[in-house]
């Protein structure tokens, strides 16, 4: 398990990913800084996958959960499949939010392992191991933000974002609903605004 300095260090790195993530002009617009800004998101991607799995390897106490096991793979293969889009040369606005989309469900992922970790170690009182499963869940809102933005009123270009309510949950009940070419739905519980 990590000492509290060590901790305390990772969780400044996720900050440090955090906010150059949120002032990232990565975008489907081709301009002088098209290249550094997609290097970086996707430097950005590799440093918060591999900072997730440093927590996740020390926090991780071989118990089987099928969910959480599935939600490992499948944040993996995301991680992977993302590299895709890393090279592409030709942006365009659906590239864009796919690239987005894959990042959006593995930071979801990321957080909810986290948090059934926190829950399945009875860690619930790790005020440190909390704030990475928050902080994992606000990468998730600020790429959500993202797809809203540019999604919005794109329908003849093949992606149709929208909102809806999920009935059977009274907290995070907000869906963002989001249909993609290559994809299909995907859709994510949010929070505020």
């Amino acid at each position: 398990m990590y000492n509290g300095d060590d901790m305390e260090q990772i969780i400044e790195k996720i900050n440090i990913v955090l906010y150059e993530l949120r002032e990232s002009k990565y975008s489907y617009q081709e301009d002088e800084n098209f290249e550094v800004e997609r290097e970086k998101f996707f430097r950005l991607k590799n440093e918060i996958f591999g900072y997730f799995k440093d927590v996740y390897d020390n926090i991780h106490k071989n118990k089987l959960d099928i969910n959480q096991t599935s939600r490992m793979k499948n944040s993996i293969n995301l991680s992977e499949e993302l590299e895709y889009y890393s090279d592409y040369s030709d942006p365009s606005p659906i590239e864009y939010v796919e690239s987005l989309a894959l990042f959006t469900e593995m930071a979801n992922n990321m957080a909810h392992i986290i948090e059934s970790e926190i829950k399945n170690n009875g860690l619930n009182k790790n005020k440190d191991l909390n704030r990475v499963k928050k902080l994992m869940y606000e990468m998730k809102t600020i790429t959500l933000d993202k797809i809203a933005r540019v999604g919005i009123n794109r329908e003849s270009e093949g992606i149709i974002v929208g909102t809806e309510t999920d009935d059977y949950k009274s907290v995070n009940n907000k869906v963002l609903v989001l249909d993609l070419p290559r994809y299909g739905q995907l859709s994510w519980h949010y929070s505020g605004k």
